[in-house]
């Protein structure tokens, strides 16, 4: 059972009201904590020595249907260049082929043309009426 305000309040007075300081940890008890996480770690095969890899690059990618920019890696851009013919086709509009995609047949080029003359259209009018555009 949770203890209610009165068992709180009980126990805060029998203590006298003072403040406990946590303890302090010493440097001998931090070394002796990481070389037990070195020693369990070299039970399990893992290298705490071995250097992580290096970080990409973050770089501003903007989607070739509707403008819209997102950082992404390098790696991330190659695959999906790959995967949408050259073009760059960010998140939410690789969503948006993948429902054309279904609704015609499995054929990606037509989804993703398709996709594309969408949003040109959706842009000029943007530009057109931009007290109706939702940016």
């Amino acid at each position: 059972m949770a203890p209610n305000r009165e068992t709180l309040v009980d126990s805060c007075s029998k203590s006298g009201n003072k403040a406990h300081k946590p303890r302090r940890l010493s440097m001998e008890n931090l070394q002796r904590t990481v070389s037990d996480i070195s020693f369990e770690l070299s039970k399990e095969g893992v290298d705490h020595h071995a250097k992580l890899a290096p970080i990409s690059e973050i770089e501003d990618a903007k989607c070739e249907c509707c403008g819209m920019c997102e950082e992404c890696t390098p790696g991330y851009i190659k695959r999906v260049r790959d995967k949408f013919s050259g073009k760059l086709v960010l998140w939410l509009c690789a969503e948006a082929v993948s429902q054309e995609m279904e609704k015609n047949g499995g054929n990606k080029e037509e989804a993703l043309n398709e996709h594309m003359n969408a949003c040109v259209r959706f842009n000029r009018f943007g530009r057109a009426y931009p007290v109706l555009s939702p940016s």
